[in-house]
């Protein structure tokens, strides 16, 4: 078991640990658009090769995957650019490849300098939902999924609904009309997402109506 580190972090691993943040915030509407078994299909036709597993994908999106394997980039790196050239428009026409704020489309070198903080990169702020904005939100969000769960033949109060609170938990306040916490519907929204078959933006747009500052 590594020992504890001591002292203060110096400039490499603060500009590592900030560089593996930014990593994180770009792979989750990456890896959103599709399930993982299909980016691990998709990263084998790429490749040629088994690379990309379910955990990197659920560590990259979630931040724990702290330090991948050089072959990782590698494939990763491959995939987003097969993605951006078209060479994957066969299998999954409508992907987005990882890019940069300015465009530039990650390769293996680019996606490897952002995660070890050789490239800052200057995203926008991450929206936030206040606490005294979080009912408001919450009444909000869960009169629309109602009426879009309702709409989509979904019985959201009782056949389905261990379903989706199994998957989204914050459904569980939102379905039944009760506040939830602002940090838990940011959290399970992209998950309300796939459950409706809908893009995250679209549900951040709801968001935003209930709230002009998130």
């Amino acid at each position: 078991m590594p020992k504890p580190a001591k002292g203060q972090p110096g400039p490499i691993t603060l500009a590592a640990q900030e560089g593996q943040a930014t990593f994180t915030r770009l792979c989750r509407p990456f890896f959103r658009q599709c399930s993982q078994p299909a980016w691990m299909k998709l990263a084998q036709a790429a490749t040629g090769d088994r690379v990309l597993h379910s955990s990197q994908i659920a560590g990259f999106s979630t931040g724990e995957l702290q330090w991948p394997a050089p072959k990782v980039f590698v494939a990763l790196g491959t995939l987003n650019t097969a993605i951006a050239d078209g060479t994957l428009s066969g299998l999954k026409p409508d992907l987005k490849p990882m890019a940069l704020p300015d465009g530039t489309v990650l390769d293996a070198v680019g996606m490897f300098q952002v995660f070890s903080g050789m490239l800052p990169v200057d995203l926008p702020e991450e929206p936030v939902i206040s606490e005294q904005a979080a009912p408001q939100v919450s009444e909000h969000l869960g009169a629309h999924l109602r009426r879009q769960f309702g709409a989509a033949g979904i019985d959201f109060a009782v056949s389905d609904r261990d379903h989706l609170v199994r998957n989204a938990p914050v459904l569980d306040q939102l379905l039944a009309g009760r506040p939830a916490t602002g940090e838990a519907i940011l959290a399970d929204l992209p998950k309300i997402a796939w459950l409706l078959g809908c893009g995250h933006e679209d549900l951040m747009d709801v968001v935003r109506q209930a709230t002009p500052t998130c």
